[in-house]
Parts: C-alpha cells; sequence; structure tokens
C-alpha cells in the first residue's frame, strides 16, 4: 500500500490494494490449513515469518513515510471529536457483532471450533468457512496495518511486531475460549481495552517495554489456565 502510494497511484487504490494483499494472505493461510491439513499453529506462525521476511527484503528494512495528506487523515482526524482510528474499531466491532450473532457465517464459524466433525456430518463445507475466516482474519490484519501507516505516516516493516501476542492475550482475556467453539465480542473490546490502558499506565509510569512483554505473557497464561478450569466445570 505505501509502495503503491510512493509509485503515484492513487490513496484509494493503494488502500483497495493493502486490503486485497492482506485478504490473499489470509486466505493462502486458509487454504494451507483446510485442504492440505497442515496444523494451523505451524502455518500462521511460519506465515507470520514468511511475511514478514518478504516484506524487509521489499523495503530493505527501510521505513516508507511521507504520504498524501488524503492518507494519512485516517490516522489523525478527529470527526465528531473522535479519532478516526477510534471510529474505525467501533465499525469493526459493530460489524463483528452483527456477524457473529446474525449470520449464517457467524454461527458456522463459531460452531467450526467447537466441533469440526460435526459439520461434515451435516453437509456443511468446513474448508470454505475455514478459509473464509482465514481471509478475513487477512483482511482485519491489514485494516490495522492501514491505521498505524496513517497515524505514523511511516511504513515500518516492524511496526506490528510481537502486535500477535496481544492480539492473543485480548481474545482469551475477553473469554473466547481457546479450544473454540465460544467467542465474546464485548468482552473482546474490554480486554482490549484493559491492555491498552495497562499499558499506557505502565509507559507513563516508566516501566521498561520489556517488562511489559513479560506481563503480556504471564496475563496469557493465566487466562488459558483460567479458561480451561471454566471447560473443565
Amino acid at each position: 500500500m505505501a509502495l503503491a502510494m510512493k509509485a503515484n497511484i492513487p490513496v484509494p487504490l493503494a488502500i483497495a490494494l493493502g486490503l486485497l494483499l492482506g485478504t490473499i494472505l489470509g486466505s493462502i493461510n486458509g487454504l494451507l490449513v483446510g485442504k492440505l491439513k497442515v496444523n494451523p499453529f505451524i502455518v500462521t506462525l511460519s506465515s507470520t515469518s514468511i511475511f514478514r521476511g518478504i516484506t524487509l527484503i521489499i523495503t530493505s528494512a527501510i521505513p516508507v513515510f511521507s504520504f498524501p495528506n488524503s492518507f494519512t487523515w485516517i490516522g489523525g482526524a478527529r470527526p465528531l471529536g473522535l479519532p478516526m482510528p477510534v471510529i474505525l474499531t467501533f465499525v469493526i466491532v459493530v460489524l463483528g457483532f452483527f456477524i457473529i450473532n446474525y449470520t449464517k457465517f457467524g454461527y458456522y464459524a463459531v460452531a467450526l471450533g467447537g466441533n469440526e466433525e460435526a459439520m461434515q456430518r451435516i453437509g456443511v463445507s468446513v474448508n470454505l468457512y475455514k478459509g473464509l475466516v482465514y481471509a478475513l482474519s487477512g483482511f482485519l490484519a491489514a485494516v490495522v496495518g492501514l491505521i498505524i501507516t496513517a497515524r505514523l505516516n511511516s511504513a515500518d516493516p516492524m511496526a506490528g511486531y510481537m502486535y500477535e501476542l496481544d492480539a492473543i492475550a485480548t481474545v482469551i482475556l475477553g473469554g473466547t475460549n481457546i479450544r473454540g467453539g465460544y467467542g465474546s465480542i464485548g468482552g473482546t473490546v474490554l480486554a482490549g481495552l484493559f491492555l491498552a490502558v495497562l499499558h499506557n499506565g505502565l509507559t507513563i509510569n516508566g516501566i521498561d517495554s520489556y517488562y511489559q512483554l513479560l506481563l503480556v505473557g504471564v496475563i496469557i497464561l493465566a487466562s488459558v489456565y483460567i479458561s480451561e478450569i471454566r471447560v473443565q466445570k
């Protein structure tokens, strides 16, 4: 997306290309997991390294910066007195709540985590819905990249490093079952706000970022343990 804008491609088209690429990369993960039956954790862990490596190669590990005002507006504008990233987040949360609770895709996505074999037995195309979930994940990751780039006015290939840990901590702390079959949009939002306030508070108080990383790891471990106890009960 950043390279497209530097090549004088119109901003809307450059954004569309970035979001499309994120969706395609997510779909590749879904294809590897669904069709080739490769372990999901291994696929996503490997692809994270591969995609990040490709990005570093393409950019020579040098940030791409200085974009048109029509792009940086997304990261710095305050329509209705609210930062644009907050508005985008709100829209995504509302859409996520609607999809999970009121659409067939949302119902199957949750059921897929609960009992994949049962879905196959009733004739649902497991690979199709699994691929759609990974494609959606890739699209949303691209949206995050869009917001970060617009806020910083710079596309740093390492800007989102270790964000995946925060994402895992947020969904587990928000009440999503680590084994699948249950998730909470509202709980995830509250957990995200809690972690953001926690990070901000630690930063304000001069706590080193290494301790923050340690704390996130402890939160993930504790959340998984609590989730396992809840499942057993």
